[in-house]
């Protein structure tokens, strides 16, 4: 691997991030390779926007309780929040782990065909009491129902051996995509956090219908459910699944309309100011950084973005043309768009 190179790919990574307004950004299931990587990179001084990391649960032994990473604490823009694990697949691949089966056809699957989980409960019990035992924040991606009450019983069985149900753990439901009503109700009762995907109601919207029916489709990334429920509930992109733009992820979850043009569960629409706390306050809630970031109050850092329209006074339906036109780290501009673009 040359360093260089690797970091002239941080470099871009950054700047395209700053021009999507984005000034705390995220990387996923960190491999080993890659939390060496950015380490030096923060040696070096290489990262300019904050970089939250979840190194991937495979290496829970080499992590927890060794003293190697500094959990939850920033060095030069970096920072390692917790482990992240995969419980299942995708829906749009049918690899989501589900509690009712599919209602089109699966590769390789003759009848009842539900998808299928990525690890045992055994697995997911015991690194979830491995990760509370030595308080780091755990996150794992999670689509289907079925793997999100996998994560919901191997809280369960954390918080009972350990004898600690009081602890803010904060444990991240990565997707919550296809989840039932009454899981919501077992997330507000743990302190468990969604972080929905709601671009799917546009990409895959019209597959989800086919795949799902309309009732299971429409109650993907229920934000309207879970806001009503008090629930602090974040949005993302998935980039590079989807695209980087914070706008248009806004427009799905205010207008939950397909490619073809597909209501897909206008129940769980919410407000522009709903969906621009998910992006924000409740981004830096995610993280236990809601004391420095994620709202404009004196005293927290100075991380904001300037846009050529006021999300909360257009057409919803226009919210996706809004444009980035500056964005600012501790208050310095870090993008500005060239007025001729």
């Amino acid at each position: 691997m040359d360093f260089e190179v690797e970091m002239k790919k941080l470099k871009d990574a950054q700047d395209y991030y700053a021009s999507c307004g984005v000034t705390t950004a995220a990387e996923h299931l960190a491999m080993p390779a890659k939390v060496e990587l950015l380490q030096k990179a923060a040696e070096q001084n290489r990262l300019y926007l904050d970089l939250v990391v979840t190194p991937a649960f495979i290496m829970a032994k080499e992590l927890l309780g060794t003293g190697k990473l500094p959990w939850r604490q920033y060095n030069n823009h970096l920072n390692f929040v917790g482990l992240k694990m995969a419980t299942d697949g995708s829906p749009q691949g049918k690899t989501a782990f589900l509690s009712k089966p599919y209602h089109t056809p699966v590769p390789g699957c003759n009848s009842d065909c539900r998808g299928f989980p990525n690890m045992t409960q055994e697995q997911i019990n015991q690194l979830m009491l491995a990760c509370y035992k030595n308080n780091v924040q755990l996150y794992s991606h999670c689509n289907g129902d079925a793997s999100i009450d996998m994560m919901i019983k191997g809280h369960q069985y954390a918080i009972r051996t350990l004898g600690d149900s009081a602890t803010d753990r904060r444990t991240v439901i990565i997707h919550s995509q296809i989840m039932r009503p009454d899981q919501l109700g077992e997330y507000k009762k743990y302190g468990m956090l969604p972080s929905f995907f709601t671009n799917h109601t546009y990409y895959w919207g019209d597959v989800h219908i086919a795949n799902l029916g309309k009732e299971r489709a429409g109650f993907i990334s229920p934000m309207r459910a879970a806001i009503d429920m008090g629930i602090k509930s974040t949005n993302h992109t998935d980039g590079i699944v989807t695209p980087m733009d914070q706008m248009f992820l806004l427009w799905t979850s205010v207008n939950r309309v397909s490619r073809n043009g597909q209501s897909v569960g206008a129940a769980q629409r919410i407000t522009p100011y709903e969906g621009l706390r998910a992006l924000t306050a409740y981004g830096a809630y995610e993280y236990f950084e809601e004391k420095t970031k994620g709202t404009l109050e004196t005293g927290k850092i100075a991380d904001l973005v300037v846009l050529d329209k006021n999300p909360l006074k257009v057409d919803p339906a226009t919210i996706k043309d809004i444009r980035v036109m500056e964005t600012v780290k501790e208050g310095k501009t870090v993008y500005k768009r060239e007025s001729a673009k």
